[in-house]
């Protein structure tokens, strides 16, 4: 994908949380970290389970199935059982 979309207002994804996008046929997940707010692909890379479901602490997702974390901003995987990261969205601002 390499043009934005407008997916939601800011007030729309309360800090902490995260909103289940499907754009062009992917799901994505938008998560507002603390007022910052970064976009991934919507499935785990370990079981395939919505990260948007997932549970969000500081900049970290972790999976609600499997436990396997992601980096917000690029979608690392950071859990040593899990060795593939999920694509990664740039994400930009524009009013509220």
């Amino acid at each position: 994908m390499d043009r934005f979309m407008r997916v939601a207002g800011v007030a729309e994804i309360n800090p902490g949380k995260a909103k289940f996008i499907h754009l062009d046929g992917i799901g994505i997940a938008v998560f507002n970290a603390g007022g910052a707010f970064y976009a991934l692909e919507d499935c785990c890379a370990k079981d395939g389970a919505s990260l948007s479901a997932g549970l969000l602490v500081g900049t970290v997702v972790e999976c609600p199935n499997d436990g396997a974390r992601f980096y917000l901003p690029t979608g690392e995987c950071i859990d040593p059982l899990t060795l593939r990261s999920v694509t990664s969205y740039r994400v930009r601002i524009e009013g509220d």
